[in-house]
């Protein structure tokens, strides 16, 4: 039987990934006397999916200070900002992989990509 015109397509094994890539990396500085303490830290995470057209991108800072003026009066300063950018696919591949019938082609013998059955590809 000819594979193109009789296809099993597993549309799992086509749109999903075996793994999603992911990285996080944080570098933190803390200093300090008596009078004044002060952590610092950056933070960058980047995300992917198990499937094409999804990820996520953040980057974080923070800066907390915290002043003793008196021993009775103190004072902290905290500054934060975080910048997240995300793509999410208009169609969610998981649900589509188990809707899609294994009768149409994913890809034809010649690596062609089969976009759809019709009269004239029969």
């Amino acid at each position: 039987m000819n594979p193109d015109e009789f296809p099993v397509t597993d549309w799992r094994k086509t749109l999903l990934h075996r793994s999603a890539p992911r990285q996080r990396h944080e570098v933190v500085f803390t200093s300090g006397t008596d009078k004044l303490k002060t952590k610092a830290s950056l933070g960058y995470t980047k995300a992917g999916a198990i499937y094409d057209g999804y990820n996520f991108e953040r980057y974080l800072l923070r800066v907390n200070n915290d002043l003793q003026i008196s021993p009775k009066l103190s004072a902290g300063l905290d500054i934060f900002y975080k910048r997240t950018r995300e793509n999410i696919p208009t169609a969610n591949p998981m649900y589509d992989s188990r809707l899609m019938p294994s009768i149409y082609d994913d890809y034809y013998d010649d690596g062609r990509f089969a976009i759809s059955r019709t009269a004239e590809t029969l």
